[in-house]
Order: C-alpha cells, then sequence, then structure tokens
C-alpha cells in the first residue's frame, strides 16, 4: 500500500474510530502510528469541518459534521477511485475532491464501507481456515499488549463478538491467544494443516471483557459513576449483565475475570469514578502501573 492511501484509509478509521470516542493513545496504537501522528488525523479532520468533543483527558468523540447548505453534490466513480489510489495537494482535482469527502452529508458512511470491505476479506479467509482446519498468518498485526507491529502464525479456533474477537492458538507461544479482528491488516491462507486445535475443542469461554479464562481467575466487585459506568458498558457490553444499579447514580459490577490488566485499565482510565470493593490487589496492581511513568516522582505529592 501506498504511503498516501495509508494516510486515506487512516483518515477514515480515525473517524470511524473517533465517532465512538476515544482516546489519541488508543487510536495510535490501533492505526500504529505515534500519538503526534494520531493528532495530526485529529486535526485534519477538525480542518475539513468535523466537530469534536473532549470527553476526558486526551480523550474526543466526533459529534457531527459542518455542512454548507448550498452544497448538493455527489462522488464520481473515477472521483471514488482516485480518492483510494492517492490524493495530493497538487492533484488537478484535490479541491474537489477534498470539499466533496468532508462535506457530503453521506461523508459517514463512505469510511464504513472502505472498512467493511477489508473487514470482510479478513473474516471471509479466517472463516475459511476454521472450517478448512487450516493455518494462517495474520499479518502486520497491532497489538495492544505489546506496543508492536508483527506477524503471527496461529490455527484459528473460533470468531466470538460479532466477529471482533479471535481466538486462536499461536504456534511461537504455543498457547491459545485472543486477538482483535480489527488489528489485522491481512490474513493470508496456509496450506498447512491444524495439529492442536483438537485439543481445545470445547467452547472458549471469556470474561464480560473478552478474556479467555483459563485456570486461574479473580472474583471482582467494582462501584461506579453512571458516567463510568455507560463510558465502559459501551466498550465493553458483557459487564452490562453483571452490573446492578445502586442509589446515588452508582452502579455495582460483580463478575469473575480472567485478568486484572482490563480492569486496571478502566481504573486508571477514569480516576475517581471507580472504587474498588475487592479484591484490593486490584489497587496494588494499578499503583505498580502507575509508577513505570517516568515523570510520576516529579510531580506526585502525597495527599495528607
Amino acid at each position: 500500500m501506498k504511503r498516501t492511501e495509508k494516510q486515506i484509509i487512516n483518515c477514515f478509521k480515525s473517524l470511524n474510530l473517533l465517532s465512538r470516542g476515544s482516546t489519541m493513545n488508543d487510536l495510535a496504537v490501533r492505526l500504529n502510528v505515534s500519538t503526534r501522528t494520531a493528532y495530526r488525523y485529529l486535526t485534519v479532520l477538525k480542518n475539513a469541518g468535523f466537530l469534536f468533543e473532549e470527553i476526558g483527558d486526551h480523550t474526543y468523540k466526533l459529534i457531527q459534521a459542518k455542512r454548507d447548505k448550498h452544497i448538493s453534490i455527489s462522488f464520481t466513480q473515477q472521483e471514488v477511485e482516485y480518492i483510494t489510489s492517492r490524493i495530493t495537494e497538487n492533484a488537478p482535482a484535490y479541491k474537489s475532491i477534498y470539499d466533496k469527502l468532508y462535506i457530503h452529508s453521506d461523508i459517514l458512511q463512505l469510511p464504513n464501507k472502505v472498512l467493511a470491505a477489508d473487514f470482510g476479506r479478513t473474516i471471509r479467509m479466517l472463516d475459511r481456515a476454521i472450517r478448512a482446519k487450516k493455518r494462517v498468518t495474520l499479518v502486520g498485526y497491532s497489538s495492544a499488549h505489546s506496543n508492536d507491529k508483527d506477524n503471527y502464525k496461529v490455527e484459528p479456533i473460533q470468531l466470538e463478538d460479532n466477529y471482533q474477537r479471535l481466538y486462536a492458538y499461536d504456534l511461537k507461544a504455543k498457547k491459545v491467544h485472543q486477538y482483535k479482528t480489527e488489528r489485522i491488516e491481512k490474513v493470508e491462507l496456509l496450506n498447512e494443516s491444524q495439529w492442536f486445535t483438537q485439543d481445545y475443542s470445547d467452547k472458549i469461554e471469556t470474561d464480560c471483557f473478552g478474556w479467555m479464562i483459563e485456570d486461574t481467575t479473580w472474583d471482582i466487585e467494582l462501584e461506579m459513576s453512571r458516567g463510568a459506568y455507560h463510558i465502559i458498558k459501551e466498550e465493553n457490553p458483557g459487564i452490562a449483565q453483571f452490573s446492578s444499579e445502586l442509589s446515588d447514580n452508582r452502579f455495582l459490577l460483580q463478575a469473575t475475570v480472567a485478568n486484572l490488566l482490563p480492569v486496571t485499565s478502566i481504573i486508571l482510565r477514569l480516576p475517581g469514578e471507580i472504587r474498588v470493593i475487592r479484591p484490593k490487589v486490584i489497587e496494588a496492581e494499578a499503583a505498580k502501573r502507575l509508577q513505570k511513568l517516568d515523570f510520576l516522582e516529579k510531580y506526585y505529592t502525597p495527599l495528607t
């Protein structure tokens, strides 16, 4: 993929992710770019007329698109093909395409179609491999855990969460891992049969955050504000069945989780909005993650 093509696709992806709300760090990880580049995409969208609100610390969400009533134009097939190949400021049709791309009322449908086509190819290839019991290579997978982009040779087992998650046996790690399908750049089907998936014939069980439940689990109880609850539920719908509403606009989450990492992540993301009831080890794990900040000692003063 050419650099200009990738930039266009990344702008579409940014618009799609920001329509639901996203931190700049998460946007950078999902696009496999630097945080500075993620902010640059946000600036491009703002300059194009899209309006965003800051819903949290370095967290933005799309409000609406700016429209000029006197413009009533639509894309031609030639212009759509031109957009998907390249676009530069000195291109002959740049101004015309730029105006149509960002002012047309159906703009949000275009990135969704582009992303859906690419996403559909990924899902079809994975489904084919699962049915045929074949191995695949996940090309250009962006891992939020390792903060790296790499290729993974796996034996796909099953797709879950409306095709958003793939569970597969990682041949290098020699264990089952979870992969976010939207982070897969491309899937290559290999002419190699699966050897290990027969050991995972039973349905994989996951917790409310989508993590695969294995030997070790934690029973958690978190009390959170109404705002925090809805932010978390939008990203992790599974918490709804384990939550109950309390008085004073508070919610209680009682669940069994496979890993404390997503739990500490939401606590650190929404400081002061979530109270840990049990287990208290969650507080210690969150504190350990805070200590990794190299500037913590410079600004931190103990509360009296």
